[in-house]
């Protein structure tokens, strides 16, 4: 068993986390990194925000963590090799508070969640053989990158998904975790709740589908591979896959 497991350390406390109900709290969370290289880049921040179906907010958090690593892009976060000395906590504790919020929520939501933050948060669990690595990958998550994409939103960092969606900048520079939690959150519910709204910008050929016996492929490729399922997709009323739902919109634009 880990060490981190053996002299597990009493959680901070969370104003409003005994409210998150299971069945239905949605936690949006961000981390910042000494860089964007999953592999070994170090977490150095994390924030959570929880809010009800409704968009009303629950509680949130946010810790430093004493990495032993020099920050070297602060111009983008605004933390320091200083701050996360002297303010950070053990990544032991930072994990244990995930885990624990993990528990009484319904899903975990993020911005490019799926490419960054789940597997860096994986990898960091991993190295010190917390329990986190053992079930984060199985809980519900939903990631906002992939409805904007589905929203026609060719340009999907969370900055310019913004303020594609509400014309205006919502960052402050330089923005921490729990910002980025927060500008994540309000992106959500407005996609969430206008789902019939298409940005007309053309998505690039090269943009690939990510299910079916086309997965990989690109949207120019399948369209000329197979008109008759490019047909098909144009067909459909509703269309669960994020990823199907970008290459009907696509195929529109072709039309």
């Amino acid at each position: 068993m880990a060490a981190d497991q053996i002299n597990k350390q009493p959680l901070p406390e969370i104003s409003g986390f005994s409210s998150l109900d299971p069945a239905s709290t949605l936690c949006f969370i961000d981390t910042k990194t000494v860089g964007l290289l999953i592999a070994v880049d170090r977490i150095i921040e994390v924030g959570l925000i929880c809010y009800d179906p409704a968009g009303g907010k629950l509680a949130s958090w946010s810790a430093l963590v004493n990495a032993d690593v020099e920050v070297k892009n602060s111009n983008i976060h605004g933390i320091t090799t200083e701050m996360i000395k002297t303010q950070g906590i053990s990544l032991s504790v930072v994990l244990d508070v995930v885990d624990a919020v993990s528990r009484r929520v319904n899903h975990f939501i993020g911005h490019n969640y799926e490419e960054f933050d789940l597997k860096i948060l994986l990898l960091e669990a991993r190295r010190i053989g917390h329990l986190l690595a053992s079930r984060l990958d199985s809980l519900p998550r939903v990631d906002t990158r992939t409805m904007s994409q589905a929203h026609g939103i060719r340009h999907t960092g969370l900055e310019s998904c913004y303020r594609k969606i509400f014309g205006k900048g919502g960052f402050t520079t330089p923005h921490r975790a729990l910002d980025d939690a927060q500008i994540c959150a309000e992106c959500y519910f407005w996609l969430r709740d206008h789902p019939d709204v298409i940005f007309r910008e053309p998505m690039p050929e090269e943009a690939r589908l990510h299910l079916g016996e086309y997965k990989g492929k690109t949207f120019a490729e399948i369209k000329a591979a197979d008109p008759n399922y490019c047909a098909w997709v144009l067909s459909l009323d509703k269309i669960d896959s994020a990823s199907l739902r970008s290459f009907q919109h696509w195929l529109k634009t072709q039309q």
